[in-house]
Parts: structure tokens; sequence; C-alpha cells
């Protein structure tokens, strides 16, 4: 007799390390500009919320693509997933953080942008675990990824023109 059940939907309890890994993303792009520790921490806090807002777009993506794991499991399940893959953020952060602090390198975009693509990967492939299908969903988080990165990029843009 074989007991044959898919995995619950991970914890999502590291919703405060991916709001502080977002948060040091925007601290640390303000710091590009400013010195003032108004503005870093303004920009902190605008890094947590655009962390909160940008995890939408792949949760109903990754809603829309995966029937299996929505009547099984629900939104949910689907939020929990997404939030447990996203941890992955947190080590880019922290590297980020010792290579523009520590080191004195300009390496922050690169650890951004690598970590938004993992991440989105990292998540897609959660939702894959609850009995999604890998290839769209794999799809799905590379794309997501990219956006993001394109996002990021734009926006340092724009901060760099006005800094």
């Amino acid at each position: 007799m074989s007991t044959d059940k898919r995995p619950e939907p991970p914890s999502s309890g590291y919703g405060l390390l991916r709001l502080l890994a977002w948060a040091m993303f925007g601290g640390l792009a303000a710091r590009l500009i400013t010195s003032d520790p108004d503005t870093i921490l303004g920009a902190c806090v605008v890094g947590a919320i655009a962390g909160v807002v940008l995890l939408t777009p792949l949760r109903l993506m990754l809603w829309v693509a995966n029937p299996t794991v929505r009547k099984e499991h629900g939104w949910a399940g689907i939020r929990k997933a997404v939030g447990a893959g996203f941890v992955t953020i947190v080590p880019f952060a922290l590297l980020a953080l010792v290579a523009e602090l520590l080191l004195g390198w300009n390496a922050l975009t690169a650890f951004a942008m690598a970590g938004m693509a993992a991440s989105s990967g990292a998540a897609a492939m959660e939702v894959a675990r609850l009995g999604g299908k890998t290839i769209p969903n794999l799809l799905i988080g590379v794309f997501h990824g990219l956006g993001l990165s394109l996002v990021w990029t734009f926006l340092m843009l724009v901060v760099q023109a006005n800094g």
C-alpha cells in the first residue's frame, strides 16, 4: 500500500528576512546618491514595500498556471511556496551589503539582479514541488526574474540620473 501524498506548502515564516533583504537593496541604492540617513531609511522602507508588491505578479502567474496546486492548496499554498522560495534573496542581499560597505566594491546591481533571478526560479520550483508542472513553472520564474532585473535596471538609471 503506497501513500501518494503531495508535500505540504512550506512555512512562509521567513517574511521578515525577505523584507530586510529588500530593505537592504533599497538602502544601498539610496546610498549611491546620498549620505543623508533619513533618505537612506526612507529608501529602506520603499525597498521593503517593493519586495511585497513585486512578488504579487509571480504569485498570480503561478496561480493561473497551476490548476492542480490551486485546487489542492489554494492561494495560501502558492503564497507560502513563493515566499519560501524567495528567501533565496537573503544571501544575495548580505553579499551586496558586505561588498558595498566592507569591501568598497560597486557590486549592488550584480547581487540584486542575481538574487532576484535566482529567487524567482526557486519560488517557481517550490510551487512545482507542490504538484505543478516543472517546465512551465521554471519559465514563469525565469521571465519574472528577468522582469525584476529590468525594473531594477530602470530604477537604478532613474536614481543615478537624479543623484
